[in-house]
């Protein structure tokens, strides 16, 4: 997550000023770029309590209005640069392993819309139903032992691309809700399953955030890269 702000900040003024409100703030729709869109609330949030720091109110949604595990707050490195300012939020997970404890992730192939691609299998797993849309946890751990969930979810393909970034991130945090909270429809006991493998490198500008900021940030960008395979 990455906040530019203009020369004229006021460097020295203390203001920890960040308003959560969703007026006036719009949802693109969601831009696929190689199959993927994405988008994080988290570190959003993080640049923009730095940017109230350095002396500006700024706006987010209030989607970024968010806790999350400690482990988060632990991982996410915070750069300021240069004059005027550049603030950038880091998380940066580094080497993950699945942590399964029997039938451990494999290397495999299915066919989906795009072709035949490389995937990653995992053998006797169960699948959550919430409506039609099929959610799965898969247990990782970081290279510090410390143990993370990565959900799976599919939804079908029309409702997806009618959703904004804010919509699909209200989705996903709406389904690991209702799933962790055992609020799901049913459980269905699989052979296995298999989730694409990917090698993303990604970033978008968050226009809709500059659009409601403009007198505070000159630019708003978000990365994300990640290496996700059978290892």
């Amino acid at each position: 997550m990455i906040l530019s702000i203009p020369s004229k900040h006021k460097s020295g003024v203390i203001s920890v000023t960040v308003t959560f409100s969703d007026a006036a703030f719009l949802d693109p729709l969601l831009t696929f770029d190689a199959g993927v869109a994405a988008i994080d609330m988290f570190t959003l949030k993080k640049a923009g309590e730095v940017v109230s720091m350095l002396g500006d109110d700024i706006r987010l949604p209030v989607l970024a209005d968010i806790s999350v595990p400690g482990v988060f707050d632990d991982l996410c490195s915070i750069e300021v640069l240069g004059s005027p300012p550049m603030v950038t939020a880091t998380i940066d997970t580094r080497k993950m392993t699945w942590n399964v404890a029997t039938g451990a992730p494999t290397r495999s192939v299915f066919t989906d819309y795009l072709g035949r691609r490389y995937a990653v299998k995992v053998e006797s797993w169960k699948v959550a139903f919430v409506g039609d849309i099929a959610c799965t946890i898969m247990p990782a751990k970081l290279d510090n032992g410390y143990s993370l969930d990565v959900w799976f979810a599919e939804f079908p393909e029309p409702f997806l691309r009618s959703l904004g970034f804010f919509g699909l991130y209200a989705e996903a945090t709406g389904i690991t809700g209702v799933v962790s909270e055992h609020r799901h429809d049913s459980y269905l006991a699989a052979d296995w399953i298999t989730v694409p493998a990917q090698q993303i490198k990604w970033k978008r500008k968050m226009l809709e955030i500059l659009a409601i900021n403009k007198r505070v940030l000159d630019d708003v960008e978000q990365r994300f890269y990640m290496g996700l395979d059978e290892t």
